[in-house]
């Protein structure tokens, strides 16, 4: 399958350009014209908001808004940044059109905030020396840089800050179709061979998220891998997915316990997210970011004001899961 040790780092499967960017057609137009726009009057772009679910692309377009623009790529997680002064060493070592790409932005400590809100607006940070009553206030002129923010939660960034991006992209979990032109352009990358009806069927048992539809690739290559064959083919994925325990349906077991706990529990609902983490052994955050979306998506699940209910979909699933076990 591959000549020699290969190791497959993330950055293979990165778009190289926003020619090379699957998927939100629309996005990707408008920011061409926001980067051509910028480039043409010699300014950075207005800061940048990305929006959606884990893996859906944010750091990717977030280091092609900096490739595009001929600028450095500078991240940092916002749960590292503890205290203004983490912000403010970051934010002066910056160079003129920088992008600081700021992930998980929703979890910013309310200081760092606001600090960051006045560095966003005027490019100048206010730094306190010591404190007390011989304390000092100094302020620091910054060179214009772009906040590109990736967050999964938006709800928590408060309405002043959000109030600082110029420009809001909401990234939604992909389409089968999209998943797998994704996993036919990475298979190229990896120099392995993926029939169409095969990419497909990896690309339904990816939770509509390219992270995830990569990796099972990379698991599919392994398996080829040891079988000695150079062909990932219908047969090698069907036999593969039934040992990683996804079933044929895109399900994984984080989504069957998920619906088994609402079936048989609740006898399908309704039910809140909090009851459902405590029967699936799961974070209500990761019940609600990462395995809930593919479920309603799918039309499995739906939510209502008194809690989440099982739809006729998703007692068909669970009972021709149940009936392969």
């Amino acid at each position: 399958m591959h000549e020699g040790n290969m190791f497959v780092n993330g950055d293979l499967f990165r778009p190289a350009s926003l020619d090379e960017f699957i998927g939100f057609p629309d996005v990707i137009s408008n920011l061409r014209v926001f980067i051509r726009s910028a480039l043409k009057r010699k300014s950075p772009l207005d800061h940048i908001l990305l929006v959606g679910p884990p893996g859906t692309g944010k750091t990717s377009l977030a280091k092609l808004i900096a490739k595009e623009m001929g600028t450095n790529f500078v991240a940092i997680n916002a749960p590292a940044i503890s205290k203004p002064a983490d912000l403010l060493s970051t934010l002066t070592n910056l160079k003129s059109g920088d992008v600081l790409f700021i992930d998980e932005f929703h979890r910013l400590p309310k200081s760092v905030e606001e600090v960051l809100m006045i560095a966003m607006e005027d490019f100048v940070v206010d730094y306190v020396v010591e404190s007390g009553p011989y304390g000092q206030n100094i302020r620091i002129a910054l060179v214009p840089f772009t906040v590109v923010a990736a967050t999964t939660r938006p709800a928590l960034i408060s309405s002043p800050l959000r109030s600082r991006f110029g420009i809001t992209f909401s990234l939604s979990l992909y389409d089968d179709d999209t998943l797998r032109q994704i996993i036919l352009q990475a298979a190229d990358k990896l120099k392995v061979f993926i029939t169409e009806v095969a990419a497909g069927i990896l690309a339904s048992c990816s939770r509509g998220t390219p992270r995830i539809a990569l990796n099972l690739l990379k698991r599919m290559v392994d398996f080829a891998t040891v079988r000695n064959t150079k062909i990932i083919d219908e047969q090698l994925v069907m036999d593969s997915l039934k040992k990683l325990g996804i079933h044929k349906s895109g399900l994984h077991q984080a989504d069957i316990k998920f619906l088994r706990a609402l079936m048989d529990h609740f006898e399908g609902g309704p039910a809140g997210i909090n009851a459902i983490a405590s029967l699936t052994g799961e974070e209500p955050a990761t019940l609600e970011e990462v395995i809930e979306p593919f479920l309603l998506q799918k039309g499995l699940v739906v939510r209502t004001p008194r809690g989440r209910i099982l739809t006729d979909e998703g007692r068909r699933i669970l009972q021709e899961v149940q009936n392969d076990m």
